[in-house]
């Protein structure tokens, strides 16, 4: 006889149904009784832990802006040079579309997401601002140092290389696994460009 969900586990089994159900259909084509189902637990159980559909879906949105922000922070406390440290980065968020894809669908639906479905508004933009300021730093530690070009402006290269890795990885949601040789290459194009070599 198997002994009940301890309620953390159940907050997250719920946390993760939603998060896989917002991404597949949407906001407005989520029922409560869908999430319910998909975890096995009671409508009452879940209005327990989220007092509306409403708020499990921001606490689901916001559960997947602060991991992201977590990669990053990681990357930039790690020790290493500003190739090491970007190849991190590229590395984190490519591994992390491709093991978990639903969590980078939700962010992406709740950043255009038609209006007409009462999606709740989310502040994702806060959420790129602290991922382009934390990449900054490394970016700007490359300049210090030499690796990078000092006569461009940091925040601009921290978009390019942003750039980069995003397309590879929204790649990645459609079917185009990245490899494990995609990140060296996206960091190598970034520093080395994509001049020949004298």
């Amino acid at each position: 006889m198997t002994s009940p969900a301890e309620p953390s586990d159940l907050r997250n089994r719920i946390l993760e149904a939603a998060v896989r159900l917002f991404a597949e259909r949407g906001y407005g084509s989520t029922s409560v009784r869908e999430v319910v189902e998909a975890v096995g637990c009671t409508k009452p159980a879940l209005y327990y832990h989220f007092g509306s559909k409403e708020e499990l879906y921001l606490h689901a949105v916001q559960t997947q802006m602060a991991r992201m922000t977590e990669i990053v922070a990681e990357v930039v406390a790690m020790e290493g040079d500003v190739a090491c440290r970007l190849h991190r980065f590229a590395q984190a968020l490519l591994d992390r579309v491709e093991k978990r894809p639903y969590a980078m669908r939700l962010l992406l639906t709740a950043e255009h997401h038609p209006t007409d479905e009462g999606q709740p508004e989310v502040d994702l933009l806060s959420m790129h601002l602290e991922l382009v300021q934390l990449l900054t730093r490394i970016i700007e530690e490359g300049q210090t140092n030499g690796t990078l070009r000092r006569d461009l402006p940091a925040y601009d290269l921290c978009l390019s290389f942003i750039g980069m890795v995003n397309l590879r990885a929204l790649g990645c949601l459609y079917g185009m696994a990245p490899g494990p040789e995609v990140a060296p290459l996206l960091v190598d194009i970034f520093i080395n460009g994509a001049r020949p070599k004298r």
